[in-house]
């Protein structure tokens, strides 16, 4: 049986992404948002072709070890992407959480998405930058209690925008940044819901 964890970083409230490997070609990236209570899990396949089960694990503050909280049916054959989701609400204020996702293949092996760390609580708007410097992946983390769409635009040193990401409509999600097509440098990173704007500093260390 192989085992494998990804890494990626994707959330009082705040998420990061643990783990340290590099996630099989078929299985992307675990993102979670909190929306209402309900922490929203979505990730994502490639030429999907022998999946047998999703299994999504969640590990909370008090738990020594990760538990098995749902599973989600593949598709079936896919030639190209395919997008899954699971959405968790039995979760409570004041607690931490990791989710990951298992896919097992009809042959008995399996492998596991990253871990996503999401805080559920806190009332002010904070942005954060993990990890930072950043040599191949970085994520941003917000917590936006009043909730709406997010805007974020991306700057290199001289205040050339160079990229414009949308974030989700929820109160705590975790966005990846596109660091792997950045030169190494410093860069702003914008964050702007129409209430409250924040920006900070990257740093690409390659």
């Amino acid at each position: 049986i192989r085992e494998n964890e990804g890494s990626n970083a994707r959330n009082s409230t705040s998420s990061f992404v643990l783990g340290g490997t590099i996630l099989p070609n078929s299985l992307g990236s675990l993102n979670a948002a909190l929306k209402s209570q309900t922490v929203n899990l979505q990730w994502k396949t490639f030429n999907e072709v022998n999946t047998a089960y999703f299994e999504i694990e969640r590990k909370g503050t008090a738990e020594a070890s990760f538990i098995s909280i749902g599973k989600v049916n593949p598709s079936g054959f896919a030639s190209s992407s395919k997008t899954y989701e699971y959405a968790d609400a039995g979760v409570l204020t004041g607690n931490r959480y990791q989710y990951r996702v298992k896919m097992v293949n009809k042959n008995g092996s399996y492998y596991y998405t990253n871990v996503a760390l999401i805080s559920i609580g806190g009332k002010n708007f904070n942005v954060s930058i993990y990890p930072n410097p950043a040599a191949n992946s970085a994520n941003i983390s917000i917590s936006n209690p009043d909730g709406g769409k997010i805007t974020i635009h991306l700057f290199d040193g001289l205040g050339k925008r160079l990229a414009t990401l949308q974030g989700a409509d929820a109160t705590s999600q975790l966005i990846p940044l596109p660091v792997n097509q950045l030169q190494s440098g410093t860069y702003w990173v914008e964050v702007n819901t129409g209430i409250n704007k924040k920006t900070l500093r990257l740093v690409v260390a390659k």
